[in-house]
């Protein structure tokens, strides 16, 4: 296979960056749903279960990186 054919697959496999953010941003409301009815409770309440470790989970990180660049520096 030449390298313009290739080149040009693999080209043809990628999504756009819109439609990336379109799937992501499908999936976390059928996600925000599904929580919400298996829980018996809103949609909104469904996506704050989601969204409020991530956004714990995230800053725990951020904290352990930052004490661990601190205690090196």
């Amino acid at each position: 296979m030449t390298k313009q054919k290739e080149e040009r697959r693999v080209d043809q496999t990628k999504y756009p960056e819109n439609l990336k953010l379109f799937i992501a941003i499908w999936t976390l409301f059928v996600q925000s749903n599904a929580v919400g009815e298996a829980h018996r409770f809103s949609a909104w309440k469904g996506f704050f279960v989601i969204v409020i470790p991530a956004i714990l989970f995230v800053e725990i990180i951020v904290a352990i990186t930052v004490a661990i660049t601190m205690t090196i520096l």
